[in-house]
């Protein structure tokens, strides 16, 4: 324990240098790239010591964008599969002392770092939504976050943002340019943590995150620039809303259209959709979204009452690899994969089947824009579609889906 914390230690002030040589390097041409402007309120500009410091999660590079905008450099609880990479996993552990942790699943080693590091006095950054948007509207909080609040028992400083979503939204490949707005300021004193409710934490927390960049550029009307507007868009809204097919939209430059029917939908030079002069289906990305979450429950509903033997998806050209937390991936196969109702499907090349049973499946996530990663019997594997376009969000949301039908069928019986 008392060689952990030295090392700890250690590193802390390596992240120390690391920031003040960022600040110094990167600070203006990173903030001139992303055009981002910065207000500290004045109690933020007041605090001392420790304390953590929350971020929506709009953008890939929120936590550099954050760190480099705010007063004091936090240690970033971040996603383990960034730490798979050599060198990026090397000065994301070694200089940037960021604390790895895996997407939706319960880590008490991750809790057991962010409280020695409490203990030393440090910054700690966390996105409390667990995970970037896919739509613009902001996530509720992962579950146990008050509690490791109100057990901290450190102030909370929260970010507000503005634009980061539509500069590189979580489908985009590529980016726009939009003016990226960031605000600072003491969202829970010290005294209030020590007082709050559990449930008081997290209504100030669920109010925090109830953001949706649509509505704010809908009023502001700032644009965007460059003509790939609607490029990947597919990754995130996978249904088409006029023949209900799942798979076949596709975008170019700044339109959305089916393959399986006459449905399109362009998109304005504020990131807003352009029905033209047909039928307006959706407002803003998160309604579409809502719509096709709906939709998938419908058909995942009917298919289990029909137990039928389909695939739902059916995608070529994926690549299957395997390893373990925060070591690199190893290729296993090429092929292609399938999701059946209880269960996913890897087909190689040279026929070998690797089956994956929904049940046996934990931490089922998408890595960056559509890599699909999960935990099978202990161990990690990873799909990489190899186009672009292929969502992995799609088999992300029947998951969870058909996991949460399963359990209300396992009850009721």
């Amino acid at each position: 324990m008392a060689d952990g914390k030295i090392i700890l230690g250690i590193r802390r002030v390596s992240q120390t240098i690391v920031y003040n040589l960022a600040r110094v390097v990167v600070l203006i041409p990173f903030f001139i790239i992303f055009r981002v402007h910065i207000s500290w309120s004045r109690d933020y500009r007041k605090i001392r010591g420790a304390y953590v410091l929350f971020g929506q999660h709009q953008l890939a590079w929120d936590p550099v964008l954050i760190t480099l905008g705010g007063r004091h450099a936090p240690h970033w609880v971040a996603t383990d599969a960034i730490f798979r990479k050599k060198g990026l996993g090397w000065v994301m552990k070694n200089l940037a002392a960021c604390i790895p942790t895996t997407k939706n699943m319960s880590d008490m080693e991750t809790i057991k770092m962010i409280r020695i590091y409490a203990a030393l006095g440090a910054r700690i950054g966390i996105f409390p939504e667990g995970q970037q948007t896919w739509d613009g509207k902001g996530l509720p909080p992962v579950p146990g976050t008050a509690k490791l609040l109100r057990f901290l028992k450190m102030p909370v400083v929260f970010v507000y943002s503005e634009g980061a979503y539509l500069t590189k939204a979580r489908w985009n490949w590529g980016h726009n340019r939009r003016p990226v707005y960031l605000r600072y300021e003491v969202g829970i004193s010290a005294d209030e943590i020590a007082t709050m409710k559990l449930s008081e934490i997290e209504e100030r927390l669920k109010t925090y995150l109830d953001y949706d960049e649509y509505a704010v550029q809908k009023e502001k009307m700032v644009p965007l620039s460059g003509e790939k507007r609607a490029e990947n868009m597919e990754l995130t809204l996978f249904t088409c809303p006029r023949c209900r097919a799942m798979g076949t939209l596709e975008s170019r430059e700044n339109r959305l259209s089916c393959s399986a029917c006459d449905f399109y939908v362009d998109v304005d030079r504020y990131g807003l959709f352009d029905w033209g002069e047909g039928e307006k289906y959706f407002e803003f990305m998160h309604h579409w979204n809502d719509w096709q979450q709906k939709n998938l429950l419908e058909v995942a509903r009917n298919a289990l009452n029909a137990q039928r033997e389909e695939p739902f998806f059916d995608d070529d050209q994926v690549w299957l690899r395997t390893g373990h937390r925060r070591r690199p991936l190893a290729r296993v196969a090429h092929g292609r994969a399938r999701f059946y109702q209880d269960r996913m499907v890897f087909l190689s090349a040279d026929g070998e089947e690797h089956i994956f049973y929904i049940k046996d499946v934990t931490g089922l996530n998408v890595f960056k824009q559509h890599f699909l990663e999960f935990h099978h019997q202990h161990r990690l594997y990873r799909l990489d579609f190899e186009s672009k376009s292929v969502s992995g969000y799609k088999w992300m949301c029947l998951f969870y889906i058909l996991l949460e039908l399963r359990k209300k069928e396992t009850s009721a019986s």
